[in-house]
C-alpha cells in the first residue's frame, strides 16, 4: 500500500511551484498536478479495496474517501 501511495507523493518540483506561487501563475499548475494525483491515488486505493475484498471474503475492507 505504501509503495501505491509513493508514487503520487509531492515532489521537488511540486514545492518549487508552490514556493513561487507569490505570482499566483505557478499556483495553476500546482493545483493541477495534486487534482490528478488524487484521482489516480483514488482509483489505485479503491483497486486495491476491491483486490483485497474478492480475495479474502470473509474479511471485510472499506474505502470510503
Amino acid at each position: 500500500l505504501n509503495a501505491v501511495r509513493q508514487k503520487y507523493r509531492s515532489t521537488n518540483t511540486d514545492f518549487l511551484l508552490l514556493g513561487a506561487s507569490v505570482a499566483l501563475l505557478p499556483m495553476i499548475p500546482f493545483l493541477a498536478r495534486k487534482k490528478s494525483r488524487a484521482v489516480k491515488r483514488h482509483r489505485d486505493l479503491k483497486l486495491i479495496a476491491d483486490r483485497f475484498s474478492e480475495f479474502h471474503p470473509s474479511l471485510r475492507l472499506r474505502f470510503d474517501k
